[in-house]
């Protein structure tokens, strides 16, 4: 009969069936009720012989046996299925490992009976699985728990977590999460979070929002939790300018963005007003020729701790001359213009106008 004839893997696949059986000729597609109905077939229509196939235990391709029970298609097979042998070096098998089924080198090192190091220079040399960096001191490692435990051991401390969405700009960020941090952050840095306080769906502009955080604040401070003069300074790239809130940083930005010459007044003291006992900084000034057009951004919190001096600011600057005084927030001051939080488009078309 001659040697065993050839086919492909994808043709013996297709001819046979769960239990590696021939259901049909590989040769013509005749099929048959049984296995030894094909042999027979193949022997009488092709002159050939196929009376036995098995399945190569290492590299699982199906192979035409030799007259007894056959267990591997090749001496290298055989050899290559010896715990250890071989298999350490294979980059293949290291990449199905490591990127596949997400083992660490000391998994696999204890499956193939070698030593963790053994593995850990093939992975290296193939640079397999790199993407997790140690974030104290840059070095590569295939898997996050890898990177864990490393940092563990040399740094001293666990950098278990997860990763998170930021809600501003979509982008993936890693955080820790442990006993005491059970939530994950909603944004990136201050920078997302003070820019997803801007636009119309902004709860802060819900004036029963705003009206409960006023409230929340005059009870802070009556009851010594926050501090009289509180900042909360942010810095806008965009402008160059540190201010002291939120509600400052968005009158910023208006400002900037839509070509208005200004200046911010609240940390460089461009100008200061004489009322009274006090001197008194805006924070920010339109200036026009010899008039001064002056945009005031508060809300109610300041009113627990300031109110008498804020009510000499409103009275002195609404009666000069030189200064038209506009208050952007929630509070009930003596002004020219009053214009609530949330209301850009008309604080911008009220200074236009002017």
């Amino acid at each position: 009969m001659g040697e065993k004839p050839y086919f492909t893997q994808e043709r013996l696949e297709d001819c046979t069936d769960e239990n590696d059986e021939f259901i049909k000729c590989p040769e013509c597609g005749q099929e048959s009720d049984t296995s030894r109905g094909v042999s027979m077939h193949y022997g009488y229509k092709h002159e050939g012989s196929i009376g036995y196939l098995f399945r190569c235990e290492e590299c699982d391709r199906l192979k035409f046996g030799h007259g007894q029970k056959n267990t591997f298609c090749s001496k290298w097979c055989e050899i290559y299925s010896k715990v250890g042998t071989f298999k350490h070096f294979d980059e293949d098998y290291l990449r199905r490992k490591v990127v596949e089924e997400g083992l660490r080198a000391v998994d696999i090192a204890e499956e193939l009976d070698v030593q963790k190091g053994t593995i850990h220079k093939w992975v290296r040399k193939y640079e397999i699985g790199n993407e997790y960096s140690c974030p104290s001191c840059e070095k590569s490692f295939a898997s996050k728990q890898g990177v864990s435990k490393h940092h563990q051991e040399k740094h001293g401390e666990s950098i278990k977590g997860s990763t998170y969405t930021c809600k501003h700009c979509g982008d993936e960020n890693w955080t820790p999460k442990g006993e005491n941090n059970h939530k994950y952050p909603e944004y990136c840095d201050d920078d997302c979070w003070g820019a997803s306080m801007s636009g119309e769906d902004n709860p802060n502009k819900s004036k029963e929002r705003r009206e409960k955080i006023s409230r929340g604040l005059i009870q802070a401070y009556a009851e010594g939790r926050k501090k009289a003069g509180y900042r909360n300074p942010t810095e806008v790239e965009e402008t160059g300018h540190t201010v002291d809130s939120t509600w400052e940083k968005e009158v910023d930005l208006l400002l900037h963005r839509s070509d208005i010459e200004y200046e911010y007044n609240g940390r460089s003291e461009y100008k200061r007003y004489e009322i009274d006992d006090f001197t008194h900084a805006p924070d920010f000034i339109i200036p026009i020729e010899d008039h001064d057009i002056i945009i005031e951004v508060k809300g109610g919190g300041v009113m627990y701790f300031q109110e008498d001096k804020m009510r000499k600011i409103g009275k002195e600057l609404t009666s000069r001359n030189d200064t038209t005084y506009i208050v952007y927030g929630d509070v009930d001051l003596e002004c020219d213009y009053h214009i609530e939080y949330g209301a850009e488009e008309e604080l911008l078309d009220l200074v236009s106008g002017l």
